[in-house]
């Protein structure tokens, strides 16, 4: 995977749920900094949200009407991660990502009790390990771009 060009921080790119079955995603964005990250956040909201923060996710969920129809159709984007390289260690990237991956726990409607599990083993289908798996899918995918 192709590292981000630090000169073009900012620019977006996609970070998908399932990697072996690319469907739903998020945007990752990269500032160079966390000034400069609040104020693409702040001009985002159409409005301040502060400095306090060292990533932030914006979950939501699109819908477009086709012309002539109707009917909704929902897109495959669920958010956007912006993130700072100054402050993008392990622990604020995946504080982010988990934010979307509830997001995606919502819409595909995983239960993430336990019950059923046995002899403490759980089945790869089983909602909390796909919960897990996409996490891990996120953070892989934005570790690859950022991390040196």
């Amino acid at each position: 995977m192709k590292k981000i060009d630090r000169s073009k921080a900012g620019t977006p790119f996609k970070a998908y749920f399932n990697l072996d079955k690319p469907d739903h995603f998020v945007w990752v964005r990269v500032y160079k900094n966390r000034k400069s990250m609040c104020a693409a956040v702040s001009r985002t909201m159409g409005s301040t949200y502060g400095s306090g923060y060292a990533g932030l996710c914006m979950a939501y969920r699109l819908f477009k009407f086709p012309k002539g129809s109707k009917r909704a159709l929902a897109s495959k984007e669920l958010g956007t991660i912006f993130l700072n390289y100054d402050e993008a260690r392990a622990a604020v990237v995946t504080h982010e990502c988990l934010h979307a991956v509830a997001a995606y726990a919502k819409l595909k409607r995983l239960n993430l009790c336990r019950t059923g599990v046995k002899a403490g083993l759980m089945s790869p289908k089983c909602d909390q390990e796909r919960l897990c798996y996409a996490l891990g899918d996120l953070v892989y995918q934005i570790g690859q771009k950022v991390w040196d």
